[in-house]
């Protein structure tokens, strides 16, 4: 499969096209030196994805590439692409610094419980932040 990352610029609301097929699309901004402003299309019970989304997110984006052959009315071939997403996750998941949090607060847990014999009356120090 394919990822694309980047920053969400727009999310289209879903649509129900057909009794059958709901559509919805997501439009990124990749992050490289030139970059790509790139519409995802994502359908039926892909589209749930699209409600945890926000502009200005940074995502990871799995996508699979779509291509079709169009005959117009003039007897012209057209061939397009489109981009169809199947999952989405946070940029920052990516980042190894993740898979170290449990660790870390276990560590923080565990010195605050010894310290605090030594120094009653401060302040617990960050110990009590959700994150």
């Amino acid at each position: 499969g394919m990822e694309v990352s980047g920053t969400v610029k727009l999310v289209n609301e879903v649509k129900q096209i057909t009794p059958t097929l709901r559509k919805g699309e997501l439009v990124v901004t990749t992050e490289e030196t030139y970059p790509q402003t790139l519409m995802i299309g994502f359908i039926n019970d892909k589209t749930d994805l699209l409600q945890s989304v926000k502009p200005g997110q940074r995502v990871n984006v799995s996508i699979n590439l779509r291509g079709r052959e169009w005959n117009s009315p003039s007897g012209e071939i057209k061939y397009f692409v489109s981009l169809s997403g199947w999952k989405i996750s946070n940029f920052e998941e990516a980042a190894p610094s993740a898979s170290a949090a449990p660790a870390s607060a276990q560590a923080s847990y565990g010195s605050s419980f010894s310290d605090s014999s030594k120094k009653m009356g401060e302040p617990e120090m960050d110990d009590d932040l959700p994150f």
